[in-house]
């Protein structure tokens, strides 16, 4: 496998990045591929050493970190004398349509490429990184009569996405990464996310923005799903302010007297902001007997809590007991 230095900027790609920068569109026109030995840095080279071919680019995806991954295919249906493939450059231009040298790469380890004969049949998908920095518009020419890609690319892009349409009763778009208009109703790959997301508004964009796009897929409809609600310590809090929380208390040293009576002041899990609706008491069998009953103090109801008023109905019966609480509200 061939290892390259990585792609450096030339002194003409580093001008159109600031023209970029600026607000010009950079367009990514083509990947070239030569055997030539640069004797000066990446930065000065204007064009490859010694150019071989010129490889269709497949398709693009800008980032948000500032850089841009570039697919391209190299196959040798056309070579008739095989080379070493010791320079990559990737062409562009702006807004004026001069094409330049926009990066250089170098290969230390350089793979060969064979003449093309029924048992020597090459396809490589380039996929490399160059830095884009914060450039608003980045486009590519994409050669609409390429009929073959990789095995890799349409998995990825059309395959799975087909059963995908099927499922969905929608039509699949293609990546949202993809240069290109988006079509309202259409679902469209997410390749940062690895998700598949439905357009619910025409747009360009190359990037996944939650007005543009819906998510469609498990694992974001899911996570929707999760955040309906919040769960904490004995309580459930929805979005639209509703609470409803749940204790368990008990009590002990009310007296065997018939009609002795005991407050217990009980504190929420979660304060009620606006107010508690409701609360409603049952026995802990655990510890209650028969003797006892529980009676909520209706006027001690606030946002914070409630007192509960323990009653000896007959004499008899232990000096504990305990209760279960329910409370709603918002």
């Amino acid at each position: 496998m061939a290892k390259f230095n990585g792609f450096i900027l030339t002194e003409k790609g580093r001008e159109l990045l600031a023209k970029g920068l600026a607000g010009e569109t950079i367009t990514f026109t083509k990947m070239a591929i030569g055997d030539g030995t640069s004797l000066t840095s990446e930065r000065e080279r204007t064009a490859l050493v010694n150019q071989i071919t010129t490889l269709p680019i497949l398709n693009i995806n800008v980032k948000r970190n500032g850089t841009c991954e570039i697919n391209a295919l190299l196959t040798n249906k056309s070579v008739t004398t095989g080379f070493y493939i010791k320079e990559l450059g990737i062409f562009a231009h702006g807004n004026d349509n001069v094409e330049i040298l926009y990066a250089y790469n170098i290969s230390t380890s350089p793979d060969f490429v064979p003449p093309f004969s029924a048992n020597n049949v090459v396809e490589i998908e380039y996929v490399d990184t160059i830095i884009v920095d914060q450039v608003a518009n980045v486009t590519a020419v994409i050669d609409p009569s390429i009929t073959y890609i990789t095995k890799k690319y349409a998995d990825e892009n059309y395959l799975v996405s087909s059963r995908l349409a099927e499922i969905l009763g929608l039509e699949f778009g293609g990546n949202i990464q993809d240069i290109g208009n988006k079509t309202k109703g259409k679902f469209y790959y997410d390749s940062v996310t690895k998700f598949y997301y439905e357009c619910i508004e025409d747009n360009s964009l190359t990037y996944n923005d939650s007005g543009k796009f819906r998510a469609i897929s498990n694992k974001p409809l899911s996570d929707k799903v999760e955040n309906l609600h919040k769960m904490g310590n004995n309580y459930i809090e929805f979005p639209d302010g509703l609470i409803i929380q749940w204790g368990e208390n008990y009590f002990e040293g009310l007296s065997s007297t018939p009609g002795a009576t005991l407050d217990k002041n009980i504190n929420f899990s979660k304060t009620f902001k606006q107010r508690c609706l409701n609360v409603q008491i049952s026995g802990n069998y655990n510890y209650s007997d028969e003797s006892l009953e529980a009676i909520l103090n209706s006027s001690s109801l606030s946002k914070n809590g409630f007192t509960l008023q323990v009653m000896r109905q007959r004499g008899g019966g232990g000096d504990k007991g305990g209760f279960f609480w329910q409370a709603i509200g918002f």
